[in-house]
């Protein structure tokens, strides 16, 4: 599932992006351009292990699954030497039940986009303008009472700081919930749309500004060296 969140970077309160097609990339590019690094890559030096991490994300890429099963599929049978592929993926986790078990099978880092408690998340929204909070709370629960070692070492969990929550809050949820220490992240203030926000619904708010005394904040953003 598509969500609507407000604060898209591709939504209403920015000017500065160009036109999302809704296209998705067809299986013959994506498996061409791995082709190309793959030789790219074994043109180096290989006498040491080489991490190469591929990062899906979207919009949702839980929606398109028979792309991500073909890509790894190929990145197995292909097997290029002195490689070692890494799989990971940002998701809402409105599909996670679906497809939990491929995701363990293959060991796929993810990283949950969740805005801390039911008031918090209430800018991320389904296309008819419904809560999704319920639903991500009971798959990523799901995920932990019966994938617990997979979910303590692969799985995260990422907010978006809005005027809906706090730092506090959103460690507190996700803390009190899952065991997790969240990653933070605050939304982008260039090519906002001018004043007034209203017809919008979020406000910006910046993350020293949110901190309660004695709570830690984590702010480390989820990165990879290469995303694919």
């Amino acid at each position: 599932m598509q969500f609507q969140c407000k604060y898209c970077g591709y939504g209403k309160i920015y000017n500065n992006v160009d036109e999302r097609l809704n296209k998705k990339m067809t299986l013959d590019k994506a498996i061409r351009l791995l082709t190309y690094f793959f030789e790219l890559w074994q043109t180096n030096d290989t006498s040491i292990s080489r991490n190469i991490f591929i990062s899906f994300y979207g919009g949702e890429p839980l929606l398109n699954m028979p792309f991500i099963r073909n890509i790894i599929s190929f990145i197995e049978n292909t097997h290029p030497q002195g490689l070692v592929f890494h799989y990971s993926m940002t998701t809402n986790a409105v599909l996670l039940n679906k497809y939990v078990d491929y995701l363990y099978n293959k060991n796929i880092r993810l990283l949950i986009s969740l805005d801390g408690n039911k008031r918090n998340n209430s800018y991320r929204l389904d296309k008819m303008g419904n809560s999704v909070f319920d639903k991500i709370v009971k798959n990523a629960t799901y995920l932990k009472h019966n994938y617990p070692k997979y979910f303590n070492n692969k799985v995260n969990f990422n907010a978006v700081l809005h005027d809906r929550n706090s730092v506090y809050e959103i460690n507190e949820f996700i803390y009190k919930q899952f065991g997790k220490k969240p990653s933070i992240s605050e939304l982008n203030t260039v090519g906002v749309v001018p004043p007034p926000f209203g017809r919008v619904g979020v406000s910006f708010r910046a993350a020293e500004t949110s901190l309660f005394s004695g709570i830690p904040m984590a702010l480390n953003l989820y990165t990879y060296s290469r995303k694919f």
